[in-house]
């Protein structure tokens, strides 16, 4: 029966270490998104809020532990209470009474999942920034054909004149048509 008790807590043990060390690398990626964010200058209030969320459910697990509340029920009862705007609903809260291993698995599920849902908004915003910066470049690009386009239809000049030029005598042709027409 000791061998079982010991065995159980070894399992028990190196399943905490193996949560702690996705903790640590998820706040690595987090780490890394935050500064690409930050260079980029991208300000997310969705990001704000997620960090202020994950704030809030440390609150929580710390007043759990603050002072073993987790070993009276009514107080632990209060305290879930006071954070249940906040707290996910499909864990168990009760299964914390008295334990704090059950404490810190939880604590670390939740975290885990959060700070995974702030490593998704970083990715998101990043991705909506570069999508943008993308697309502004495709409307200058554009920009660009049209008034090479309507400055060779201006100067009477076909296509296929200008595509037999070289690219300096094409792009001279440009700069003197361009100031020729210019737009008022």
């Amino acid at each position: 029966m000791k061998l079982f008790i010991i065995f159980l807590l070894i399992v028990s043990n190196i399943l905490l270490a193996q949560e702690n060390e996705s903790l640590l690398q998820i706040d690595q990626f987090l780490t890394k998104a935050e500064f690409k964010c930050d260079s980029l200058e991208i300000k997310s209030s969705d990001a704000d809020a997620q960090k202020e969320r994950i704030l809030f459910l440390n609150t929580f697990f710390n007043k759990v532990l603050l002072r073993d509340n987790y070993r009276d029920k009514d107080r632990l009862s209060e305290i879930i209470a006071e954070f249940e705007d906040i707290l996910p609903s499909e864990y168990k809260y009760s299964k914390m009474y008295n334990n704090t291993e059950n404490i810190n698995i939880l604590h670390n599920a939740i975290i885990f999942k959060e700070k995974y849902a702030l490593l998704k908004i970083y990715r998101k915003e990043r991705d909506a920034y570069y999508d943008a910066k993308i697309e502004l470049e495709k409307n200058k690009i554009n920009d660009l054909e049209n008034r090479i386009s309507w400055l060779l239809a201006k100067g009477n000049i076909k296509f296929q004149d200008f595509q037999k030029l070289t690219d300096d005598q094409q792009q001279s042709l440009i700069i003197e048509l361009d100031q020729k027409y210019k737009k008022p």
